[in-house]
């Protein structure tokens, strides 16, 4: 099938696939930089957060979705510290009290914000445009330091953070395995693909965002085929066939849907119940 397929031109891939190195970063606040990705329904923020950095509680109305990529942050929701570890993801609902506050070392994180955040988007088009935003200076009384909060409790933590590795795997087909996560808005699907793959076209109606964690595939989407690396993120959006293709080496995926995928949760569900 994707031998038929004819091969994205660099002008149709930059409309579909964002190379996050390319990617203007901005400033959010002293000691966090992000690299923004909008789609439709959610807007994907990748952020470097620096040591010692101490965020200023604030709400909005969107649900915010955390996956640890490196180092260790502190997530404070609603006066509870909850720690947040490389391969971990906490979801923060709309409307909580929250911040971030990091130790000695800095951190990577994936930040899915459902629905989509057009402010952040407009500071996306004016890092585009060479536009610096303002930096408003954190106040020292912003924020207590960390000892000022409590740490929530073993099971308090159990149900807000999960540990991906600890998810069991659902096959989706042979090759093919996921560890799911639900949130309210959203589903995310950590997907290990085995080597030599090629799935059949199918479509759904949900958003689905492609984040390739580690090696290579490709996107077949209305006859064309995309090459998706490591670093890149694919935005596909809900109703048009699609299928995916992996050649020599194996790869690691987190795709993000868009409205929550309830069949996904009724495959984790099952698997659950399996385990048990």
């Amino acid at each position: 099938m994707a031998d038929e397929l004819v091969r994205a031109t660099d002008e149709e891939k930059s409309a579909l696939i964002t190379r996050l190195g390319e990617v203007p970063e901005v400033d959010l606040m002293p000691g966090v930089k992000t690299r923004i990705v909008p789609a439709k329904n959610m807007t994907l923020s990748f952020a470097h957060v620096g040591p010692n950095v101490i965020g200023t509680p604030h709400s909005h109305d969107y649900e915010q979705v955390i996956v640890g990529l490196s180092g260790k942050i502190d997530i404070l929701v609603d006066g509870l510290l909850y720690a947040v570890n490389a391969g971990e993801v906490i979801v923060v609902p709309g409307g909580a009290e929250h911040a971030g506050l990091t130790g000695d070392e800095d951190c990577h994180v994936v930040e899915i914000f459902s629905p989509a955040r057009r402010d952040l988007e407009e500071k996306l088009a004016a890092a585009v445009a060479g536009v610096a935003p303002a930096v408003v200076p954190r106040s020292p009384d912003d924020a207590e330091p960390e000892n000022g909060y409590p740490r929530a409790s073993e099971e308090e933590r159990s149900a807000m953070v999960t540990r991906i590795e600890d998810v069991p795997m659902v096959e989706l087909r042979p090759g093919s395995n996921t560890a799911i996560v639900p949130a309210s808005n959203i589903t995310l699907s950590f997907l290990h693909l085995s080597p030599g793959l090629e799935a059949k076209p199918h479509s759904h109606p949900h958003e689905q965002v492609v984040v390739l964690l580690k090696g290579e595939m490709e996107i077949a989407l209305e006859g064309k085929l995309y090459t998706v690396a490591a670093g890149e993120v694919g935005v596909l959006p809900g109703g048009i066939p699609h299928s995916g293709v992996t050649r020599a080496v194996e790869c690691d995926v987190l795709d993000v849907f868009s409205p929550a995928r309830k069949d996904f949760e009724e495959k984790l569900a099952d698997a659950k119940a399996q385990q048990r």
